[in-house]
């Protein structure tokens, strides 16, 4: 693989805008939560940035449409280290959220998903539990308190938790996330997800388990 500033990159990423030059929105946006799921993280950007661009050709500067595009951006640059950026798209997701009136329950959960890890990076813990239970709260209303959408949210207030030491508050937020993880992974399978999906709800119960057995700290 080429370094991140080599010129072989560089061509690799150029002719990834080429590629999604033509994809739609939501195409685009699909890409860049594959990429971002599989820790590619730069090659998500131009990805997420196209669908940003259609986004704003189609529904205009100010729509709730962008909010979508705005947190892909975001959760890129926050697995690139890039707080400084990452905050700036969040800003403009919870400034546009603010000023809908149309702004549904999935997508406030994944805003304030993105905003409880910006501060579990900035390492304000307080912020981070406020918008990591906000996530909760409005997955529960989007999807069920029981769906895998939801589970994310209890994995990452877990974290923080056991952190700051209360550990039997920790202990059951993972059990919670693994639980949920368990019963998506079953209905996955009746209901004959494609592999790929599978897979994902896999990662998360290992990466549940693995915490759960060995949390991180601090």
């Amino acid at each position: 693989m080429s370094a991140p500033d080599s010129p072989a990159h560089f061509h690799a990423l150029l002719q990834l805008r080429g590629r999604t030059a033509a994809w739609p929105a939501a195409a685009a946006a699909a890409a860049a939560q594959k990429y971002i799921f599989e820790g590619k993280h730069e090659d998500a950007v131009p990805a997420a940035l196209h669908s940003l661009r259609f986004r704003m050709s189609v529904h205009g500067l100010s729509s709730v449409e962008l909010v979508p595009a705005y947190l892909l951006l975001a959760e890129a640059s926050l697995g690139l280290g890039r707080i400084v950026q990452a905050e700036e798209y969040l800003s403009q997701a919870q400034w546009t959220v603010l000023k809908s009136a149309e702004c549904c329950h999935a997508t406030h959960s994944l805003l304030h998903r993105n905003l409880g890890l910006l501060y579990m990076a900035k390492e304000n813990y307080e912020e981070a539990r406020y918008h990591l239970a906000n996530d909760i709260y409005f997955a529960s209303c989007a999807f069920g308190t029981e769906h895998i959408r939801t589970s994310g949210g209890y994995f990452y207030l877990a974290n923080i938790f056991y952190g700051l030491k209360n550990l039997e508050l920790a202990d059951t937020l993972y059990t919670k996330a693994k639980e949920y993880a368990m019963r998506a992974l079953d209905l996955a399978k009746e209901q004959q997800l494609s592999v790929h999906e599978q897979n994902t709800i896999q990662d998360l119960l290992n990466l549940t388990s693995a915490e759960e057995a060995h949390p991180i700290t601090w």
